[in-house]
């Protein structure tokens, strides 16, 4: 992937949308699946259109907050316009405004290239995503400052209630969301484009499920489905310069009309089902160790120190830029919360070689 394709990629989008940010003080992290009650956004202040080059060797944006370690503050607030764009043509009912937060490190370094992960919460409370998704930057939780953290508002069009789009398949609005969100990104803040991720829980890892299959891989020359390659598949519809490296899941399936996936995959669940995942989460370990060239693979305890004894096993066969690990708990949301901090940011730790010993 080169820095012009992904120029001429961010230009092709964003002209395709105004950005009006917004930027809030946040408070505490709910610890289940309710979102927790939050102020309104502050007034927003419309602006022009983000300049369509990549990020790395820019300032950051004038109105980020400043980031204060292990609190959700320093979260900036994005808006995007939609165009109702889908995998199946167009849906004029899904265009409209979807909104985001990103947060970066305290001691951001415009010319360093950081680790980006994309945040789902669970389903209700549009516009509180930086206070219902995962503080994987809580480093007294086992997470890191180190990254750039994205959180994904719910949409606001009633299209799955009060969730994420996760129910049509190629008529979601999330696969266009995806390339909106990611495009912004891209533009504004220096993005290690070898560590996209996506992480989230309940509605956030159906979500995580869907990204996961169809952003995998090199989407100029996407899959298409098939396992190593499918030499007459077109390039993908959406984001097709961007690959996501892996997906890390709490309590969320693998949608029955998920679009043909288009490469291989980092994944780790964290069932909350016990010894009995649903059949959603079977579908995503199966559809995963596919693609990754490893079904059959024998398994192995994985960081019982983190995750506990018994509870994690990784899939020994699959290959190491692409592991694979699935875990059964009977995990309340609270305590799935918790243990998701460490492991998540291990496994992308590993996913990615920088795991320390």
């Amino acid at each position: 992937m080169t820095r012009s394709g992904l120029e001429r990629d961010a230009r092709a989008v964003v002209a395709r949308f105004l950005v009006v940010v917004a930027v809030v003080g946040a408070g505490a992290c709910a610890a289940d699946d309710s979102p927790p009650t939050a102020v309104a956004p502050g007034a927003a202040a419309t602006v022009a259109s983000q300049s369509a080059v990549h990020g790395c060797g820019k300032p950051l944006p004038a109105d980020q907050p400043p980031t204060i370690p292990g609190t959700p503050k320093g979260y900036k607030q994005y808006t995007v316009l939609a165009t109702g764009a889908t995998l199946a043509g167009p849906q004029p009912q899904k265009a409209g405004p979807r909104t985001f937060w990103v947060r970066v490190p305290p001691d951001y370094d415009p010319s360093h290239a950081y680790r980006v992960v994309y945040l789902g919460q669970g389903c209700g409370g549009s516009g509180v995503a930086n206070t219902s998704t995962y503080q994987l930057y809580k480093e007294a939780s086992g997470g890191t400052e180190e990254a750039i953290y994205v959180a994904i508002d719910i949409p606001t069009d009633g299209a799955n209630q009060d969730c994420y789009d996760n129910r049509d398949g190629p008529s979601s609005q999330e696969w266009e969301a995806f390339e909106l969100f990611h495009s912004v990104v891209d533009a504004n803040y220096c993005v290690d484009e070898d560590q996209i991720f996506v992480a989230g829980y309940s509605t956030g890892g159906w979500l995580a499920n869907m990204w996961g299959c169809y952003f995998a891989g090199d989407g100029e020359h996407p899959w298409n489905g098939v396992p190593g390659g499918d030499a007459g598949a077109s390039p993908r519809r959406f984001a097709p310069r961007v690959r996501l490296r892996g997906q890390a899941v709490v309590a969320g399936g693998e949608p029955s009309n998920n679009p043909p996936c288009n490469g291989p995959v980092a994944a780790i669940w964290i069932s909350q089902a016990g010894a009995n995942p649903t059949d959603e989460e079977r579908a995503a370990l199966a559809r995963v160790l596919r693609m990754n060239g490893c079904e059959g693979s024998p398994t192995a305890p994985w960081h019982p120190e983190i995750s506990g004894a018994g509870v994690c096993q990784q899939y020994t066969a699959c290959p190491a830029d692409y592991p694979v690990v699935f875990c059964q708990t009977n995990d309340c949301h609270a305590d799935s919360h918790q243990r998701a901090i460490p492991a998540f940011t291990r496994f992308f730790d590993e996913a990615t070689g920088r795991a320390g010993g």
